[in-house]
């Protein structure tokens, strides 16, 4: 398999191609949920200087609470609006947030260990790790 990657400092996904010619994104890591906790692995990475996707359904557990309790500095705060908060810190990042749902993980067998996704929403697959 050929992989070409850019360099981190350009935005979005590289591309890879498979024995067949067929070019499939690929990022340094792809979160699954844009939660709380997938939001801020998102930052961690993103702020590492790592091209992110995070795909999320928009459907978080708590939606349907009125507030959050527990949550250090975000005691009474709607859960919606944390996640957007998280969401507007993630665009000083190299962090892509899709809407979607993640169909299917493999393993892939490349030199990188590289899986292979798949979205409810694209017919071609995606790379990470």
């Amino acid at each position: 398999m050929e992989h070409s990657r850019d360099d981190h400092d350009s935005s979005g996904p590289s591309h890879t191609h498979d024995d067949h010619g067929t070019q499939h994104e690929q990022w340094d890591a792809i979160v699954i949920g844009g939660g709380a906790a997938g939001l801020s692995a998102a930052q961690m990475l993103g702020r590492s200087r790592r091209r992110v996707l995070v795909a999320d359904t928009g459907t978080p557990r708590n939606r349907f609470a009125a507030h959050m309790h527990g949550v250090l500095g975000d005691d009474g705060t709607r859960p919606a609006d944390l996640l957007q908060r998280g969401r507007d810190e993630l665009a000083a990042y190299d962090v892509t947030i899709r809407q979607t749902a993640v169909t299917a993980v493999e393993e892939t067998a490349t030199a990188d260990n590289s899986l292979l996704i798949r979205f409810a929403d694209a017919p071609r697959p995606t790379h990470g790790r």
